[in-house]
């Protein structure tokens, strides 16, 4: 996410499809310190908010930072 945002690119359908396939499983092998350091990255490389975006688009967002839940 931090690299399309910051960079501008589109992710590939398969590539998004399949995010969100493995989204609720496999997001909780990743350390919490690796999650913490990507979300500070995301905060400070420049355009946060598409960042952001595109973690609510592929459901990553709800499972990462569980208390932006609707």
């Amino acid at each position: 996410m931090r690299f399309a945002a910051r960079f501008g690119f589109d992710i590939e359908a398969a590539t998004f499809r399949a995010i969100r396939r493995h989204v609720g499983r496999e997001i909780h092998q990743v350390s919490p310190e690796r999650l913490r350091e990507e979300l500070t990255k995301l905060l400070t490389e420049g355009a946060a908010r598409r960042a952001f975006e595109l973690l609510e688009e592929t459901w990553l967002l709800q499972q990462v930072l569980p208390e932006s839940g609707r």
